[in-house]
């Protein structure tokens, strides 16, 4: 194990981490790192477990605390869930059933016994714009966080396979996460996308107890669903639940400054022209081979019979499927801020902000165009 500290020119700019293997890890994975792997990958699981496996800054707390409250019938807060990669596998140990903890470790530092289906695992992304962001205003509301610099500094960081988490960037992770499910098909395993969760709550609860088998009325998921919005959870994580002392020494009362905003699209607050056309040649490069589609922000569709949709889109200059309600999806491209149908070339769709308006579109069975108004 290596202690690494790096600086650039601006000596304001630094982040230090523990590189174990050629990979890098937080400093505060105890003692060699080697130990810490070791314990993990040999823990016992139990057919009861859920492990929740997330990058951070991807929704880790908002899931875990939807996952406690489904399992125990009740809407109380349970703060921050016990992070494996961090602490003493004896407190997961001695935990009472049905146990659930989270590991941000990337997929070949798991359990083995979870590679074998053994406990259930619920696997959260998010897109890396926000991901990225959400990270970078974590680490600058804490203390002793081993980073120290301006937002550029740390874009760059975060692309570099330097980043320290738990065993590898976010592109190493997604990539292994994908190839694991893949040679381990046992593995029994739910994918939730953090935007999806985001845009349709009642039916991913719904998905969440199915996989949790707990029976819970539609009642009881309505009230889930109120008490784990953004807000309510923010609130809640300033009382007393929302304290931890292990997680003193990087905030004020070892209250963890988890929640933020919780919006879809906050990058676009951060990135420059230049710094989005920096990580979109980035995550090109990084992810080639691999055919993973994120939700980079929601915009609003007008229905071209009228009303208005809500449909979350990437308008990140790659593929684009505009959704309209009840009638077809048409995939499109993005040019600047017009939307040219690839399809149907009376469809142009103008993206103004958030707002998308549709005109001139002809839906299957109508002979004259519907035109949308904003």
């Amino acid at each position: 194990m290596q202690l690494v500290n790096v600086t650039d020119e601006n000596t304001t700019n630094n982040y230090k981490f523990k590189r174990y293997q050629g990979r890098p890890f937080h400093r505060i994975t105890p003692g060699n790192v080697r130990d810490q792997l070791q314990i993990f990958s040999d823990f016992r699981c139990r057919e009861g477990d859920v492990m929740l496996c997330t990058f951070p800054r991807s929704g880790s707390h908002w899931v875990y605390n939807t996952i406690q409250m489904l399992r125990s019938g009740t809407l109380t807060y349970s703060g921050t869930p016990i992070v494996a990669d961090f602490e003493d596998l004896d407190l997961i140990e001695h935990m009472e059933a049905p146990r659930t903890f989270l590991t941000h470790f990337t997929f070949p530092f798991i359990p083995t016994e979870a590679k074998k289906g053994i406990p259930k695992i619920i696997f959260v992304s998010r897109n890396p714009k926000d991901v990225l962001v959400s990270y970078y205003h974590f680490l600058d509301n804490m203390v002793q966080t081993d980073f120290e610099g301006d937002f550029n500094f740390f874009m760059k960081f975060f692309l570099s396979e330097e980043f320290f988490v738990s065993g590898g960037s976010w592109f190493t992770y997604m990539k292994e996460w994908e190839d694991g499910r893949k040679l381990y098909p046992d593995m029994r395993i739910l994918s939730i996308r953090y935007e999806d969760f985001k845009k349709d709550t009642i039916n991913f609860l719904v998905k969440l107890a199915d996989f949790l088998e707990v029976k819970r009325d539609n009642a009881f998921l309505k009230e889930v669903e109120k008490n784990i919005t953004f807000e309510h959870l923010k609130e809640d994580h300033t009382k007393v639940a929302g304290e931890s002392e292990r997680w003193s020494v990087v905030n004020k009362q070892g209250r963890v400054p988890i929640y933020r905003k919780g919006k879809i699209g906050d990058w676009k607050n951060m990135f420059t022209v230049a710094q989005n056309e920096y990580f979109n040649a980035k995550f090109r490069e990084k992810m080639a081979g691999y055919d993973l589609d994120f939700q980079y922000q929601f915009i609003v569709l007008l229905n071209p019979l009228g009303g208005v949709m809500l449909s979350p889109s990437n308008l990140d200059r790659s593929s684009l499927t505009v959704q309209f309600l009840r009638f077809m999806t048409i995939p499109c491209m993005f040019y600047s801020h017009v939307i040219h149908s690839s399809m149907n070339p009376k469809v142009t769709v103008t993206r103004y902000c958030d707002v998308v308006v549709c005109s001139s579109f002809t839906p299957p069975g109508l002979t004259t165009p519907a035109t949308g108004h904003d």
